[in-house]
């Protein structure tokens, strides 16, 4: 789809230009991480939204912006953490998430395995590894090949969440 997106060359000069861009929601709670990440996505050719630091507000972002990916910190502000957004964000709109993230311990990783990731970037974030990750998450995703598993959820409603968070608690 074609939307106008306003760019700053490298006289400082605003301008306007027609691409075609895929929407990247970055949900980071660090700002400067968070900015950091947008401006890779940026020059990377895709469109970022954010950073977002709460995954109540990621949540409200995902469902009324519909971006083509998410990359998503599984530390956050609020009361939900980046595995529980997004569960809750999946069972409302189908769109590959990528954690970006400074835990790699094996207790994190199977805690993020019940969010089905599209695949995972760990911090300090590298543009070629954040590259990679985007692509690979959207080719699949296009491409219309399932998730390594299912997530059986489907009428998990975000102002249930606590539930949804005891059944993953007992589950896990």
């Amino acid at each position: 789809m074609l939307r106008q997106i306003l760019f700053l060359p490298d006289n400082d000069t605003v301008g306007v230009k027609q691409v075609v861009r895929e929407k990247v929601l970055v949900v980071e709670d660090e700002k400067i991480t968070g900015l950091d990440i947008c401006q890779m996505v940026w020059d990377l050719g895709y469109q970022p939204t954010g950073p977002i630091a709460s995954g109540e507000d990621a949540y409200a972002v995902a469902l009324s912006e519909r971006p083509d990916i998410i990359l998503m910190d599984i530390t956050l502000k609020g009361q939900l953490n980046g595995i529980e957004t997004a569960v809750a964000i999946r069972c409302r709109y189908r769109c590959p998430v990528v954690f970006v993230t400074a835990h790699s311990d094996e207790v994190t990783f199977n805690r993020a395995r019940a969010a089905v990731p599209a695949g995972w970037v760990l911090k300090p974030v590298n543009e070629g590894e954040l590259q990679t990750a985007i692509e690979r998450a959207l080719r699949q995703y296009r491409s219309g090949e399932p998730p390594v598993q299912v997530l059986h959820a489907p009428s998990y409603e975000f102002a249930d969440w606590r539930e949804g968070k005891d059944r993953y608690q007992r589950s896990s």
